[in-house]
């Protein structure tokens, strides 16, 4: 078989949206995955523990959110709350995680936070990775309860999540089930499969800076169809945020006004095109890509006529922990931050 670019830029050149399943089961059937990071999404975990009310059915009051961000474009903040919809009676609350890989913030939201979860990937070969992972947790936690030796940690900011006692230590009392479902996002031919049609919470990490960027008004119209009614939560941990968008991708380019456009006008095109880059002012390392005059792409906020309802940015806001790749401005990636989104009313 020809040989494989290490890098997955030099994999998907020039590759239509197609092929990329092909393309990213044969990284995972070769074992090239640099992007995996051994363990779930601390950002995650903090958000949700930090700021349960994001995920209630209520809103936040902006005061209470640490490094609270409204950003860009004239896009308003709901400050309203909506009559709650919860009761003791209610379902357990689903979750999706696309591109999921290993699995790791599937298991995450299913162990820890108790949701019952759809991993989901196009990559069947990454899909047996993310069982054999669960199936190492699930034994961990077996073990434990049988010894009863499971310990409490008294750190509820306890982040070594690469290790198999951060399960353990963090495991919830009602922990929901886990599906692994192989295929397509932009395709209903999972949902049979996934047993569930729309999702609670939806949570996006190297997803969207994975596809092509001219992909993405799609990715904003299907998050949409897939978010709950009235108040499902699109979790994105935006990265890489300060990546120069003449340096390609995967990962591509994800400049917080990337998503804000797309998930305001789902499925609009015109919103944000994407082009070939001409001319670019010189960067900074770290800096951030909003300060760079590009021509690569451009910004056509008068174009928001949304062929659907769209997303409305509840809270943004920088996570004082995340993976090393995201921490700071002066990597090649830039600091990582989370958006949380619902639907506009």
């Amino acid at each position: 078989p020809a040989r494989l670019a290490n890098n997955p830029q030099d994999h998907f050149k020039d590759k239509p949206l197609q092929e990329h399943g092909s393309l990213w089961n044969q990284l995972w059937e070769r074992q090239i995955t640099n992007w995996d990071r051994g363990g779930p999404s601390v950002a995650l975990r903090q958000t949700l523990l930090t700021y349960p009310e994001l995920f209630d059915g209520t809103y936040p009051n902006p005061g209470l959110l640490s490094d609270f961000v409204v950003h860009g474009l004239g896009h308003n903040i709901k400050d309203t709350p909506p009559a709650s919809s919860a009761s003791a009676s209610a379902p357990r609350k689903t979750a999706l995680v696309p591109a999921c890989g290993t699995g790791y913030d599937a298991v995450l939201l299913a162990k820890v936070f108790g949701y019952d979860v759809v991993g989901l990937d196009i990559a069947p070969t990454a899909l047996d990775s993310a069982r054999k992972y669960l199936e190492s947790v699930d034994r961990v936690l077996d073990d434990a309860q049988h010894h009863a030796q499971k310990e409490k940690s008294s750190d509820d900011t306890n982040d070594d999540n690469t290790s198999m006692r951060f399960w353990v230590e963090n495991q919830s009392s009602s922990p929901g089930r886990v599906r692994w479902v192989s295929g397509d996002f932009f395709s209903d031919d999972w949902l049979a499969d996934a047993g569930a049609e729309k999702f609670d919470l939806i949570f996006d990490y190297t997803f969207f800076c994975a596809i092509p960027p001219s992909s993405r008004p799609r990715w904003a119209a299907r998050m949409q169809q897939l978010l709950a009614q009235p108040n499902g939560r699109l979790v994105c941990l935006e990265f890489p945020t300060g990546k120069h968008p003449s340096t390609g991708g995967p990962p591509h380019s994800a400049a917080f006004w990337f998503y804000q456009l797309h998930l305001a006008n789902p499925g609009n095109e015109q919103v944000i095109t994407y082009g070939k880059e001409k001319h670019s002012a010189a960067q900074d390392p770290g800096q951030d890509v909003g300060e760079v005059t590009l021509q690569e792409w451009a910004i056509n906020p008068n174009a928001g006529t949304s062929t659907a309802p769209g997303l409305a940015m509840i809270a943004r806001f920088k996570p004082s922990v995340t993976h090393e790749c995201g921490r700071n401005y002066q990597g090649p990636f830039g600091r990582d931050w989370v958006s949380v989104w619902g639907h506009s009313l």
